[in-house]
């Protein structure tokens, strides 16, 4: 199952900037929109959205073990 990875970017009349990552749970979110943090220039207030409190999707690995 693929996840939707979203970043919604609002800019107020004052040039205030609000980014809301969505379909990132986890701590993985605060990685995925670190890019624009920093092109942004210093955050004033942050506010984890209950994502960040979910685990990641797990992944799954198959292994084929073949025997000689």
């Amino acid at each position: 199952m693929v996840l939707k990875r979203e970043i919604e970017i609002e800019i107020d009349r004052d040039g205030k900037v609000n980014i809301t990552v969505k379909g990132v749970p986890g701590a993985e979110c605060l990685e995925f929109s670190q890019f624009l943090e920093e092109a942004l220039g210093d955050t004033l207030e942050q506010e984890l959205t209950s994502e960040y409190y979910q685990l990641p999707a797990a992944s799954e690995t198959t292994v084929q073990q073949t025997r000689q």
